[in-house]
This record gives C-alpha cells, sequence and structure tokens, in this order.
C-alpha cells in the first residue's frame, strides 16, 4: 500500500505547453515560436537528443528556418532575458 503526501502547487506555477507554442509540430521547414506572456525572445538554440546543438539563432524572429536540419526529434531551447524554456518539437 502506498501513502501520498499533500502537494500544493501555488497558481503561479505553469506547464510548459501554457508557457510555449512551437507550430507547427510535426514541424517540416519552418516553425513559429510564441511565448505566453509576449516576453522578447533573445535566443533559440536547436539540439540533437545526445545533446549536440544543431543551430542557433541570435535575435530570432517569430520564424525559424529549420531547412538542412536532421529528421527526427529536435529539443529547442528558448532564452529570454529571465528563463531558459525547452520543448521538443519533431522533424519531418
Amino acid at each position: 500500500m502506498h501513502t501520498f503526501d499533500s502537494v500544493y502547487v501555488s497558481l503561479e506555477e505553469r506547464s510548459l505547453a501554457e508557457e510555449i507554442m512551437i507550430t507547427p509540430n510535426p514541424a517540416g521547414d519552418v516553425v513559429r515560436i510564441e511565448l505566453s506572456d509576449n516576453s522578447v525572445i533573445d535566443q533559440v538554440s536547436l539540439y540533437d537528443l545526445s545533446g549536440r546543438r544543431l543551430r542557433r539563432f541570435e535575435d530570432p524572429s517569430e520564424e525559424l528556418n529549420l531547412s538542412g536540419l536532421p529528421k527526427g526529434l529536435v529539443i529547442v531551447e528558448v532564452r529570454t532575458a529571465t528563463r531558459v524554456i525547452r520543448e521538443k518539437i519533431v522533424r519531418e
């Protein structure tokens, strides 16, 4: 028999799905990244599953060009002035 302690979650905490939207996913050659609070995105880096950086975008626009990237799972790391958010997308 398992017992669980009560866990209190702040109303301020949000899941990643509520903080960032990357569309389309699965992705082709172009994706759009939007943050729920409209923060300015300073940098976006793309990594493969082994942690190797595939591409970095400094001062990225709303659309990122993924052409030339390998197909498969890609980790998208988004940096703002106050936080770092990581999300996975599928590159087709």
